[in-house]
């Protein structure tokens, strides 16, 4: 089965509990079915992320600005020292408010803008196939040392995904 590697990073504050990270079981909902995902955070031992973003279709994960852009960029290095070709994605408050200052780091090559359920799932599907990405809305990214900027996506009333897939985390190590 095709893998999927997210990763959550460290927040600025620690809160206690931790929140769940709904933002990653929520771009995972249109795809659990038909891929093996795993969903990492902070507290991950980070060989263990690497190891299972070797052979994945691409490694995203989700960031605020902040202390989680310095986190999310270290592990993002460690994955592609490891596996050189893997596409980098990624998605949340920062990347979506500053797609042009974020793309531009060397261990970012797309960028989910906005809700992610779909244009993740189509994202995927299209590196997955080898596809041209220049049809997926709501997407910045680098081909051949130039940058993209798809049109964005409309919102999509959230009915229409599926259920979280809960079971993809250990939900008692969030309580």
């Amino acid at each position: 089965m095709k893998k999927i590697t997210l990763y959550d990073p460290i927040p600025d504050m620690i809160p206690d509990p931790l929140p769940l990270p709904t933002e990653l079981l929520a771009i995972a909902s249109l795809l659990d079915k038909d891929y093996e995902i795993r969903i990492f955070d902070f507290r991950s031992d980070k060989k263990e992320v690497v190891e299972h973003a070797k052979d994945s279709i691409c490694f995203g994960l989700t960031c605020l600005t902040g202390l989680q852009i310095s986190d999310g960029l270290e592990v993002a290095k460690a994955v592609r020292e490891a596996n050189p070709k893997i596409p980098i994605v990624w998605g949340g408050w920062h990347p979506s408010l500053l797609p042009e200052q974020t793309i531009q780091n060397e261990y970012v090559d797309i960028i989910v803008r906005g809700q992610g359920e779909r244009t993740f799932y189509e994202l995927v599907q299209a590196l997955e196939k080898g596809k041209s990405l220049k049809d997926i809305n709501g997407i910045s990214y680098k081909k051949s040392g130039k940058i993209f900027h798809n049109p964005d996506r409309s919102l999509e009333d959230l009915n229409n995904f599926p259920r979280l897939p809960y079971y993809l985390i250990d939900v008692n190590r969030y309580i």
